[in-house]
C-alpha cells in the first residue's frame, strides 16, 4: 500500500493549479489540479473481481474506465463528500485490498509563453495573424512541449554586440565565470580585461554594447527569455547568450576583427571550458578570406557548430559563392529566408548545393508585420528582415537540440536539422533539404528523454529490486541533467552506465521512483 506521502506529485510543474475544496463538485473546475469525485485506483495483487466490487459499492463508487496493459482503474465517487479527494486517495490507500489510490489529476501544457509579443511572432507560430499562411512557421509551441532551452548551452552572436541592459535579454547573457565585473583586470588570463559578456574585437575594448541593432535582434530571436511576461520570447527560453562584437556601428566589420571574434569564441571553449555549441553569423560577403576560413575550421573542430545566413542578394551561391556560408567547412549551416506564406523569399540567396535549408526571415516588404519581430537596442522591440534574422532560427533550433541531446556533436546537430525540414516546393531544388526549418521536427527525432525497455520501481527506496516489485508499464523516464535529485523543467538526460545497468530516477504519470535497472535500453 502506498500513500501520496510516499511519492513526489509532480503538480507543481505539470497541473495547472489551484486548490482542493472538501465536498466534492467544485474540484477539478478551471484553474484546478484533478477531475472532481474522481481516483485513479490499483488494487493489491490477487485482489478479486468480486473483492473489488464489494469495496466500490461500500464507497458508493463505480468504475469509469479500465486500461489495456495496466491494472489501474478510473474510478467515480459519489458527490458530497465530507472530505478531500487527496485524503480520501489517501484513505484508500491505507486499505488492505488497494495497492495505490491518487487523484486524476488534471495536465496542462507548458508551450505557450506569457511574452506580450508572442502573439506577433509568426515565425513561430503562424495563425494567419498577418495575413500568411498558417503553420509557415518552425512549429515552436510544439517544440516547447518537449524542451525550452536550458542554461547549460552557450550560443556566440558574432555580430555587431547585444545590448546586455535589455530586460528581454539580461536573464539570458552569458557571464565570463572567469572576470570579476568591471575592475579593469584580466581575471582570467585569457588576453581580455573585463570580458564579463564578450568581446569587441574590433574597437580593442571589452565594450560589447550594440550600435547597430543588428546583433541584438539576433539575440532575441535565439535566446529573449521565454514565459517572462515581457516583450517576445527567444527559441531558447533559457539559454546564454555570449555577444561578440565583430561589427562596427554602422554593420560594417573586417577580416582581422572577424577572425578574432571567432578565435575568442574557440579559444573560451577549448581552453576555458565555455560549454559553446553555437555560434551564430548573420553577416557576409563575396571575398574569399582564408584566415577567416581557417578561424571557422578550428571553431567547428572545437565541436562548434557555424550557423551563418546565406545572403540577401537572390544570387545562386552555387554559381557565385557568398561567404562564409560557402566555405567547404562540415560544420557550417547555411541559411535562405522565407516568407509569411512559406515561400523562399525574393531577396534570398539560394543554391542546392551551398545553402542548406532555410528558416523564416521575413518578406521585407511594405508590411511590417510580415517581418521578423525581436529585441533592439534601449529595451524596444522593432521587426527586420533579411537571412539574418533566418540564421538565428537555425542556431536557436540547434541550441536547443544539443541542450536536449547533450551527446550530439556538430555534425549530429547538422544533420539532423536537414533531416527534419518541413519539405516545401518552393524550396526543392533552391536549397540542399529541400525545406524550411522545423523546431518540433527536430526535438522529436533526437527524444533521448524517453527511454524504452522494461522499467523496475524500487518501491521501497533500498536501492534494489526487491521480490513482489513489479515493472512499471508505460511509463516515461526522464534523466537528471543538473544531478540533483529532481526534475526540474525541460530537464531531459545525464546517465550514468555502470555495466549496462542505468541509475537514474524516473518520473512518470503522478509520481516519482527510483529506477533500480532499466533492461534492455534503447535511446
Amino acid at each position: 500500500m502506498e500513500s501520496l506521502e510516499d511519492r513526489r506529485v509532480l503538480s507543481t510543474l505539470y497541473s495547472a493549479g489551484g486548490s482542493d475544496n472538501p465536498g466534492g463538485g467544485a474540484e477539478g473546475e478551471a484553474g484546478e489540479d484533478y477531475v472532481p469525485d474522481q481516483l485513479m485506483v490499483r488494487f493489491e495483487p490477487g485482489v478479486s473481481t468480486t473483492q473489488q466490487e464489494a469495496f466500490l459499492t461500500e464507497q458508493s463508487a463505480t468504475v469509469v474506465q479500465e486500461f489495456q496493459t495496466i491494472d489501474w482503474k478510473l474510478i467515480e465517487l459519489a458527490p458530497g463528500r465530507s472530505v478531500t479527494l487527496l485524503d480520501t486517495a489517501n484513505t484508500w490507500a491505507d486499505d488492505p485490498l488497494v495497492k495505490a489510490a491518487e487523484p486524476n489529476y488534471v495536465f496542462q501544457s507548458r508551450v505557450i509563453p506569457d511574452d506580450p509579443f508572442y502573439t506577433f511572432q509568426w515565425d513561430l507560430n503562424n495563425v494567419g495573424q498577418t495575413g500568411g499562411t498558417p503553420d509557415a512557421d518552425i512549429d515552436a509551441p510544439e517544440a516547447w512541449d518537449i524542451f525550452t532551452g536550458t542554461s547549460n548551452t552557450v550560443v556566440a552572436v558574432i555580430d555587431s554586440g547585444i545590448d546586455y541592459t535589455h530586460p528581454d535579454l539580461i536573464p539570458n547573457m552569458w557571464r565570463n565565470p572567469g572576470e570579476i565585473p568591471f575592475d579593469g583586470l584580466d581575471n582570467d588570463n585569457n588576453g581580455y580585461i573585463d570580458d564579463v559578456y564578450g568581446i569587441n574585437p574590433s574597437a580593442g575594448t571589452t565594450d560589447r554594447m550594440d550600435g547597430d541593432g543588428h546583433g541584438t535582434h539576433v539575440a532575441g530571436t535565439i535566446g529573449a527569455a521565454g514565459n517572462n511576461t515581457e516583450g517576445v520570447t527567444g527559441i531558447n527560453w533559457d539559454v546564454q547568450l555570449m555577444a561578440v562584437k565583430v561589427l562596427d556601428d554602422t554593420g560594417v566589420g573586417t577580416t582581422a576583427g572577424i577572425v578574432a571574434g571567432i578565435d575568442y569564441v574557440t579559444m573560451m571553449k577549448t581552453q576555458y571550458n565555455i560549454n559553446i555549441l553555437v555560434s551564430n553569423n548573420s553577416w557576409g560577403g563575396y571575398f574569399y578570406s582564408q584566415p577567416i576560413y581557417d578561424a571557422i575550421v578550428a571553431h567547428t573542430d572545437a565541436d562548434i557548430l557555424f550557423v551563418a545566413a546565406a545572403g540577401n542578394d537572390t544570387n545562386n551561391n552555387d554559381i557565385i559563392p557568398s561567404y562564409p556560408d560557402s566555405y567547404d567547412i562540415d560544420g557550417i549551416v547555411s541559411v535562405a529566408a522565407t516568407g509569411v506564406v512559406d515561400e523562399l523569399t525574393w531577396y534570398s540567396n539560394f543554391g542546392v548545393t551551398t545553402v542548406d535549408l532555410a528558416a523564416p526571415g521575413g518578406t521585407l516588404l511594405t508590411s511590417a508585420g510580415w517581418d521578423i519581430l525581436s529585441t533592439v537596442p534601449g529595451g524596444g522591440y522593432d521587426y527586420k528582415a533579411g537571412t539574418s534574422m533566418a540564421a538565428p532560427h537555425v542556431a536557436g533550433v540547434a541550441a536547443l537540440v544539443r541542450g536536449l541531446a547533450p551527446n550530439f556533436d556538430l555534425l549530429d546537430t547538422k544533420q539532423l536539422l536537414l533531416d527534419t525540414v518541413d519539405l516545401l516546393p518552393d524550396l526543392d531544388g533552391n536549397v540542399l533539404s529541400g525545406g524550411r526549418l522545423n523546431a518540433f521536427n527536430a526535438l522529436s527525432a533526437v527524444n533521448p528523454a524517453h527511454v524504452t525497455g522494461t522499467v523496475w520501481s524500487d518501491e521501497n527506496r533500498n536501492g534494489s529490486i526487491d521480490a513482489g516489485e513489479q515493472p512499471i508499464a508505460n511509463w516515461t523516464v526522464y534523466m537528471d541533467l543538473d544531478n540533483n535529485g529532481d526534475l526540474d523543467a525541460g530537464e531531459p538526460s545525464a546517465i550514468t552506465a555502470v555495466d549496462g545497468t542505468y541509475d537514474i530516477t524516473a518520473y512518470g504519470g503522478l509520481g516519482t521512483f527510483t529506477v533500480a535497472q532499466i533492461l534492455q535500453p534503447n535511446w
